[in-house]
């Protein structure tokens, strides 16, 4: 809000701000060049002499007015219309956008339709003392030609408008100064997964405003998404220090040690964050995530059920509660919850594979094949769901839902995705070039997926697969029956 040291100013500071955005609208009305979305903001501190002479010659430029008010009260008409119109942003009131500026071209949308009008009316006066005779030709082609110029300028600004990036670009350029559009390229290049850019210009906007919190966050989650996660925590300590007690920052620092793998510390922060952002949705989820690591189920779908009451994606709340439900598992209630999210959002294609998985746990092979073609409508490169999908038409007890050919194509698809290096995806390709005959590759794949399953410890997929290699060489296809599925997201 419009609050903190920016906003600290005293009356004479006010008062020379207020002459100097007079004037600034004023001349940007007679020449609009150099428009910028976001102006540098000026340093008033009364201690220069020429900060002076804005407001004098507003109120001598008022009292001229005001002086040929009994010959012609247009102009004392437009100037009070103009200032009183223009008042809320001259500076004597507090408004959120002087953090970064004292001036914005939409400040002056309404109060520009005074002088304007004045303007005009010169225009039509000038033209009918000039060329009496002329003024019905003179008069339109005058006007033709100021609003064919105006047009003109108008299209070419709207070219700074084009999309986010383009504004904040164009911004930079003409006010290098903003270190509001440094950080909201920042936000707008790290969705776009450009990281080292956007790190660039999180630490150019933290040069600019070092006390900036939410820039140390931004910076902080982009190092984070690089797996820098010490320079990650550095920058979130740092905006604890800022703000204390902030629960963007302990949320994501908790979030941090979650990724880590320290679910200890993870819960700490992340418990200090619902507890000071009692709101924060983000900071639910999270906390949720970490109680369920700790297998602390009820605890976890009692802090995802707090976002059904947020302003949050409520697509998400429910498949979080489902994950957690089917890990307790109540896998029926699970189920409703997965169908919940997909109501919400029918191209959830998370919740449409982990619904397909609860439903295989059920038996109900059918109706998990209709959710897994559902994920892989909505997002074709889906690999868990290539994997899961593969798997089903390699292995079912029901020689009615096998197809080999089908489950290698996708079987294929997920272990080239991976690079060849997740031992699940290659045990899912071994049973699928079984079913479809090739059982030199599916003995060639099992040992794969065998030899990673060894060196990472998975004991029990290395006993699968040695007794799916021996079943392969013996010329026999993999059989599962309904009850046990293979499963490869949870």
């Amino acid at each position: 809000g419009a609050a903190g040291s920016e906003f600290q100013l005293s009356i004479l500071q006010r008062c020379l701000i207020a002459g100097r955005d007079f004037w600034f609208y004023l001349f940007k009305l007679i020449w609009p060049a150099k428009l910028t979305f976001i102006y540098p903001r000026w340093n008033v501190s009364g201690a220069v002499w020429w900060e002076y002479l804005f407001p004098i010659g507003a109120l001598l430029l008022l009292a001229c007015a005001w002086h040929l008010r009994n010959r012609n009260r247009g102009p004392l008409a437009v100037a009070l219309i103009f200032l009183g119109l223009l008042f809320p942003a001259l500076g004597f009131i507090d408004v959120f956008p002087f953090l970064y500026s004292f001036v914005a071209d939409h400040f002056q949308y309404l109060a520009c339709a005074a002088p304007l009008t004045l303007f005009a009316a010169g225009v039509a006066v000038a033209v009918e003392k000039i060329a009496p005779t002329a003024k019905n030709f003179l008069g339109p082609v005058v006007s033709l030609a100021l609003l064919s110029t105006l047009g003109f300028l108008s299209w070419q600004q709207a070219h700074d408008y084009h999309d986010v990036e383009t504004l904040w670009r164009t911004t930079i350029v003409r006010n290098p100064s903003c270190w509001m559009a440094y950080s909201n390229l920042g936000s707008f290049l790290s969705g776009m997964g450009l990281t080292d850019e956007a790190i660039q210009n999180f630490r150019k906007a933290l040069e600019l405003r070092p006390d900036q919190s939410k820039d140390r966050n931004n910076l902080g989650k982009a190092l984070l998404q690089q797996g820098r996660f010490m320079e990650a925590m550095e920058e979130f300590q740092a905006a604890l220090k800022i703000l204390p007690n902030d629960p963007v920052a302990e949320n994501n620092i908790g979030a941090a040690y979650l990724e880590k793998g320290d679910v200890d510390n993870a819960i700490d922060y992340l418990g200090k964050a619902v507890h000071d952002g009692p709101r924060n949705a983000d900071a639910y989820i999270n906390f949720g995530n970490a109680l369920l690591k700790k297998q602390d189920f009820d605890a976890a779908i009692a802090a995802y059920s707090r976002t059904l009451d947020l302003p949050f994606d409520q697509a998400e709340s429910h498949y979080s509660i489902a994950n957690a439900l089917r890990q307790k598992g109540e896998n029926g209630e699970a189920i409703l919850s997965y169908k919940f999210a997909i109501q919400l959002r029918p191209d959830y294609v998370d919740a449409h594979n982990n619904l397909a998985n609860a439903l295989r746990q059920q038996g109900r092979i059918e109706e998990a094949i209709q959710e897994y073609e559902a994920a892989l409508k909505y997002r074709p490169q889906f690999h868990l769901a290539q994997n899961n999908l593969a798997w089903i038409l390699a292995t079912a007890a029901d020689s009615r839902l096998r197809n080999g050919s089908k489950a290698v194509e996708l079987a294929e698809k997920a272990v080239i995705a991976t690079n060849g290096n997740d031992p699940i995806f290659l045990h899912t390709l071994a049973a699928a070039y079984a079913e479809n005959g090739e059982f030199e590759k599916a003995v060639a794949a099992a040992q794969d997926a065998l030899a990673i399953a060894d060196a990472s410890g998975l004991t029990s997929l290395a006993e699968s697969l040695n007794s799916m290699i021996a079943l392969f060489k013996s010329g026999s296809a993999y059989r599962e029956s309904a009850s046990t599925p293979q499963e490869s997201s949870h």
